[in-house]
């Protein structure tokens, strides 16, 4: 087996990266949970490309965001709650639990109702769909180490590339699409600043920048590592972006063309049935699980 003095300066950088990558990868994947495809789906069915500078600017945003909280994290080696119970003392840091445990507990709602969604486009009921996803995760991240749950959520994320396949066949105007992403316009409404503002809050979820703070602490990076972390960082913010660009192509090349309005992502998968075949809608409902 080779070793380290053997491998090329390029192959050390590689696995370099390779050993630091995880937590802007998966924290920024992790935005596009069922309740981010559901705001990217009804912003596509209901305006078309024209919003699409919004999922930009809070993608680049959330760069800011998550570059932060890894930095802090990697700086101070503690986590956020840690950290403002420190400096700001034992109420403080009470509140701030407090407070992402509500926000967890939402989140937590959001992944479970997608899931649930996304089992019965494929005929399995809720009430099998949703218990065995939650023994699945507690199992998961309760009797397995840190390095194995980490794989998982790598191959887990790799779900989302069904929305990037389902925005292809759905055969959107790419010329329409970089309109949307280079000109900024939206119309004054009420509908309107709120679907931009769901967007923005979506991309930029507030559990984000205590999950990337803690998990740069508990995989133990350090201060030579932040070059190859802000690598990690960008590369998981762009993919987020990139996928909430397709899901907005594809509702936008099919529901907004026919004028059909969605309640969530999951009315958005039966919708894209006819319009631009089963693969499509199946593809999408796929991605509802990851």
């Amino acid at each position: 087996m080779a070793n380290k003095s053997t491998l090329s300066p390029k192959k050390i950088r590689i696995a370099a990266l390779l050993a630091v990558m995880g937590p802007g990868l998966i924290a920024g994947l992790s935005d596009n949970d069922p309740a981010g495809i559901t705001t990217y789906s009804v912003l596509g069915a209901d305006y078309g490309y024209q919003l699409l500078w919004v999922l930009v600017a809070s993608m680049l945003a959330l760069i800011v965001l998550h570059d932060l909280g890894a930095r802090i994290g990697v700086v101070t080696r503690q986590g956020m709650i840690g950290l403002i119970r420190q400096k700001y003392g034992a109420r403080s840091g009470t509140l701030s639990a407090g407070a992402l445990i509500l926000a967890n507990i939402g989140t937590m709602t959001a992944e479970f109702a997608g899931i649930a969604a996304a089992g019965q486009l494929f005929g399995l009921s809720k009430y099998i769909s949703v218990p065995v996803a939650a023994l699945a995760v507690s199992f998961l991240v309760l009797r397995n180490s840190f390095s194995t749950v980490e794989k998982v959520f790598f191959v887990i994320s790799a779900g989302f590339i069904a929305y990037i396949i389902a925005g292809i066949m759905a055969g959107p105007d790419w010329g329409a699409a970089a309109r949307g992403v280079l000109v900024p316009t939206i119309p004054f409404t009420q509908d309107a600043i709120f679907i931009a503002t769901a967007t923005i809050g979506t991309t930029l979820a507030p559990w984000g920048l205590a999950f990337i703070q803690s998990y740069a602490v508990d995989k133990r990076l350090t201060k030579d590592d932040l070059k190859l972390l802000r690598v990690d960082v960008w590369t998981g913010s762009l993919l987020t972006g990139v996928i909430g660009f397709f899901v907005v192509v594809t509702c936008a090349a099919t529901l907004h063309k026919e004028g059909i309005h969605i309640n969530d992502a999951a009315d958005a998968a039966k919708a894209l049935e006819p319009l631009a075949g089963t693969m499509a809608k199946e593809l999408f409902a796929f991605g509802l699980i990851g």
